[in-house]
């Protein structure tokens, strides 16, 4: 069974079609709403996220001095 972080994939393609439709049905204002969350979340918590992201993707290890 192919694994994408620790997640079967098959579980993975559930999520999507899952969120894909629920997007689909969502208004305009929802969707806004939902972008402004992540967004307020993203920059409220951007100091631990350039600090744990390297942790989980090696491959952005490079670009650490720019959170640090």
């Amino acid at each position: 069974m192919r694994m994408a972080s620790g997640i079967p994939v098959s579980k993975l393609c559930r999520v999507r079609s899952c969120v894909a439709q629920v997007w689909r049905r969502s208004s305009f204002r929802q969707r806004r709403l939902l972008l402004r969350v992540l967004l307020k979340y993203i920059v409220d918590n951007q100091e631990t996220i350039c600090r744990c992201l390297p942790r989980c993707l090696p491959a952005l290890s490079v670009d650490r001095p720019a959170c640090a």
